[in-house]
Parts: C-alpha cells; structure tokens; sequence
C-alpha cells in the first residue's frame, strides 16, 4: 500500500490490484494511543467484476505486546481445560485398577535381586540387607515365609489382596531373631496402594523404596521392592498398564517411611 501512515497519528493508504476488474484496497483511520489504532478496511471493486460487491470493515490494530497478552489470557483456560482432561484420564486410569462390584484385585510383591539394590541406591544411603538379614509380610491372619534380603534373582515374596487388611512389613536381625527388630505398617483397607504411594521410587515402574529408620540402632537402610497389580489371585490378569502412573503421577507424596 501507498499514502500516509502515522503521520500526526492518522493513516490514510491504499492500493490498486489491475485488471479487467479493478480491485482498490484503502486504509482509513488514526491511532487512539501509541499502542492500538482503528481503521476502516475498504475493497472496491470497478470494472467487469461480475457480481463482486464493494465492502467495508471496522478493524482495530494492537502493538504486539498487547497481542500476546490478549493470546495468553485466552490460552490460561485452554491449558487449565487440559490439565483438568488429564486429570480425568488419570482417575479413569486409577479406576480401572481398582475392584469391582465387591471383587478383590491383588498387588504381587517382588523383592529385587541384590545387585539391583546396589544399583538403585543413591549416593550415601546404606542397603537395609546390610543390617537386617530376613523379612516378612502379614496380612491379617495371612503372612508368607521369611526371605532373605539378599537374593541372587528377583524373587515373588507374597499377594497382598486390596481392599484387605493392614500389611505389615517385618525386618529380622538375624535368622534366628524370634521378633521383628523394625516393622513399617500401612493400614487397611488399601494397605498395597498406600505403600505405592508412599514409597514409590521413579526410577522403574512399579519400583517402591522402603527406608527404615536406623536412627536409634544403627539398624536399618533402604530396600527396594517392585509391586504389580492384577485382577486375580493368580496374578494372571494384569489392571489397566497405566494404573501404576496415574497413581503415583496424581499426586507426589514423600517417599520416606518413619
């Protein structure tokens, strides 16, 4: 376009596209401020133009700045619309590992080899096998034998049902320790998806981190355990393959047990 632009705060351009049909484009206004303008937008057609018929429109001009405020403030609810949509594909994630119309669903408890245990440790922490030689979980009236902390090979330890009874984890000194020198506990009815939330360690899905206090005995360190959810006691029929995310990804509670 040609003419005056922002000259005393008005514009005034146009141009001519040429042709059987002319097309004249004009720009007609002032700015109301140094950072917005207002402007009427004229085409005229002239010429063999068929049934063209000549417009105009009010317009408004914003300096850029402006623009990306007036964007940002749009997009704020479309980013918080989405945050609630991802909200709401967690909870149906969630939902689809949990039981059903009275059912049970069962969480697999493994305990990790020990040169897995050495690997996950953070720089500075000691290994609960270290101190604490054998353990065992109970369920009720429900407890698995006594493992070693310290395995050659991933090792299934137990089932624990969920909804179910409080779950009690026991740390023995020695193999012929009689009571349990430390105990964590989670409480029922979803003793398992506590301990997930808990203890859940971000470095593999599924891996939980156990840390037992050693404060007042010296007895005590981290133990990593890997839990899998399924729908039967068989541990055949796995829950939806994102309950494990949505659950620790809803919210991040602190990973320490005391």
């Amino acid at each position: 376009m040609s003419g005056n632009s922002a000259i005393d705060g008005l514009i005034d351009v146009s141009c001519t596209s040429p042709g059987t049909c002319n097309v004249i484009f004009s720009l007609e206004g002032a700015f109301t401020d140094n950072d917005t303008w207002e402007a009427t937008f004229t085409v005229v057609f002239s010429g063999s133009c068929m049934d063209c018929i000549s417009q105009s429109w009010n317009i408004i001009g914003t300096r850029i700045d402006e623009v990306d405020t007036e964007l940002k403030q749009l997009q704020e609810p479309l980013v918080e619309a989405q945050k609630r949509l991802v909200e709401l594909e967690q909870i149906e994630q969630i939902f689809a590992g949990l039981p059903r119309s009275g059912n049970l669903c069962y969480c697999r408890v493994k305990l990790l080899s020990e040169k897995t245990q050495r690997t996950l440790l953070k720089q500075g922490e000691e290994t609960l096998s270290d101190y604490l030689t054998e353990l065992r979980f109970v369920q009720g009236n429900v407890q698995s034998e006594r493992f070693n902390t310290r395995t050659r090979e991933d090792l299934n330890v137990c089932v624990v049902k969920y909804p179910g009874p409080q779950l009690q984890v026991e740390f023995y000194q020695y193999p012929s320790s009689t009571e349990p020198s430390k105990v964590l506990q989670f409480p029922e009815p979803w003793a398992c998806l506590r301990m997930l939330k808990q203890s859940f360690d971000s470095q593999k899905k599924g891996y939980i981190r156990l840390n037992v206090d050693s404060k007042d005995d010296s007895l005590g360190g981290i133990l990593y355990l890997q839990l899998e959810f399924f729908n039967d006691s068989d541990c055949e029929q796995p829950v939806d393959s994102n309950f494990i995310e949505a659950m620790t990804d809803f919210e991040n509670p602190s990973s320490d047990n005391r």
